[in-house]
């Protein structure tokens, strides 16, 4: 027994030797060959010169535009207590969230299955057969016994690939890098869709405000009819006069159903956002006037955006999945060298089991040299450097239409204030003209028409200033979409510490 147990002993040390000799070998050619195979393309992306230069001018002519960091939370710069919570609420009941978080999830569990394929392998395997040979076969005429037999097995199979070139470092670096495009996915998810749900809300405000504009205009068109069906008793007014004032009042009435159709369409809209249906919010949503929009405005550095935008960041973790299924591609042209060892026992009956002449093992290293496949490998190689070079194109896109955004938002925030301007102007001439029509009816030199007349147009200009209001408040929410928010690259950090 002992001398088994010292001839076992030399052969492992001798298979042991050899097995260090290879892979001393195959290290020092993969040393050779790891850094000469694989390079980064370099992809540049460069800013417009002429858009800083009208980003600064921006933020000299508005002093409201400040270049502190992006908040978080920016809709709470309106200061409205509603559209928070109704915010807040986005991320738990919005469907299109939930199923990005799925894909999250996918995306780690296929992590994990490439972080498994580099780690040793260690099973366990039993089997029973029973089995005869036939009586026709050379074994059998040479003495061989053909009536049947048991044979039991049972053992640890052992298995490592060593990944001396790279092949699941790659594959795991790639899909590392798309579970990091699926973390950036959902924030871009999240930014459109926060912009998307302030967008409904601030449009329902605004119609709700110019809903209760035209109801006061309803009322001076009830009052002017009735005063003109005066004059037509003391015959100062004519039918036509009537008629004319009648259908101004029957188109105040029906922009007032339009209005409230638009309203309540409105709210439906915030209940999808929230994942909720119909008409179930439209208690908590109520009656208020357009918030007023914030006095300061972050919008951050001017090359900020390309760091915050989940997109970009999409884009460029897309780029680096692809890259890394090239590098892959490329180190399955060299050979696989693993290691596999077993250990176990095998016998005719169970009950010798316990004899050490039952026993078997081996361990070596194992070869894998694809010599040909008809062109696969080729083919594999060129289908995932053309994914890689339309990543490549995607992200300078996505860079490119980012620029293009802000640029547009920045635009139209200017040309609405610009607007804004001009409608105080000709509110005030509105009021100024109401305020004497008001002074000479007092001296009896205007009737009662005269006086509501001016108060209609200056009601007529309080509703193009709402829409103004309300198209100031979008190009600030379209600002903020375009600029893409804050913190997209710590919670990616963070997500991909929770890997199931």
């Amino acid at each position: 027994m002992m001398q088994q147990d010292r001839r076992l002993s030399n052969s492992l040390t001798r298979t042991a030797s050899l097995v260090s000799g290879a892979l001393i070998t195959l290290l020092t050619l993969s040393g050779c060959v790891h850094e000469s195979i694989f390079e980064k393309p370099k992809i540049q992306v460069k800013s417009s010169s002429a858009f800083s230069q009208q980003r600064q001018l921006m933020l000299q002519q508005h002093p409201e535009l400040t270049e502190a960091a992006l908040p978080q939370h920016w809709w709470q710069l309106f200061n409205d207590p509603t559209l928070s919570a109704l915010e807040q609420q986005l991320a738990n009941n919005n469907l299109d969230v939930q199923i990005a978080l799925l894909r999250i999830q996918e995306s780690q569990a296929a992590l994990g299955q490439a972080e498994a394929a580099q780690q040793p392998q260690l099973n366990f395997d039993a089997n029973y057969s029973r089995s005869a040979i036939s009586e026709n076969i050379p074994l059998a005429k040479l003495g061989a016994k053909h009536h049947g037999y048991n044979l039991w097995t049972m053992g640890l199979q052992a298995s490592w690939e060593l990944d001396l070139w790279g092949y699941l470092k790659h594959l795991n670096q790639a899909a590392e890098a798309n579970v990091q495009a699926k973390i950036y996915n959902q924030q871009q998810i999240k930014v459109s869709l926060a912009a998307e749900l302030a967008k409904n809300y601030l449009l329902l405000r605004g119609a709700q405000t110019q809903l209760a504009t035209l109801q006061n205009m309803q009322q001076l068109d009830q009052q002017l009819v009735h005063v003109y069906q005066n004059k037509q008793k003391n015959g100062v007014a004519t039918n036509a006069d009537i008629a004319q004032i009648e259908t101004l009042a029957t188109q105040t009435r029906q922009q007032v159903e339009l209005q409230q159709q638009q309203v309540a369409l409105l709210k439906n809209s915030v209940a999808l956002l929230l994942g909720q249906a119909p008409k179930q919010l439209d208690e908590f949503l109520g009656q208020q006037i357009l918030p007023i929009n914030p006095r300061q405005i972050p919008i951050g550095l001017s090359s900020d955006f390309v760091k915050n935008r989940p997109d970009i960041l999409q884009a460029d973790a897309e780029l680096r999945a692809a890259l890394e299924h090239v590098h892959a591609a490329k180190a399955d042209f060299y050979p696989r060298v693993g290691l596999s060892a077993q250990l176990g026992e095998q016998a005719f009956s169970l009950s010798e089991f316990d004899s050490w002449g039952s026993r078997q093992y081996g361990i070596g290293p194992t070869l894998h040299l694809p010599i040909f496949d008809g062109g696969r490998l080729k083919s594999t190689l060129a289908l995932n450097e053309s994914r890689e070079k339309i990543a490549a194109v995607q992200y300078q896109q996505t860079v490119l239409k980012a620029w293009h955004e802000v640029d547009n938002a920045l635009i139209d925030y200017q040309h609405v204030q610009t607007e804004t301007q001009l409608l105080q102007q000709q509110l005030k001439e509105n009021q100024t003209t109401e305020h004497v029509a008001l002074r000479n009816f007092q001296q009896g030199s205007y009737d009662r028409a005269q006086v509501i007349l001016p108060q209609k147009q200056r009601l007529n200009t309080q509703l193009v200033i709402v829409q103004n209001r309300t198209a100031s408040a979008l190009a600030i929410v379209a600002l903020y979409r375009a600029l893409g928010g804050e913190g997209a690259q710590q919670w990616s950090a963070h997500m991909l510490q929770e890997k199931p």
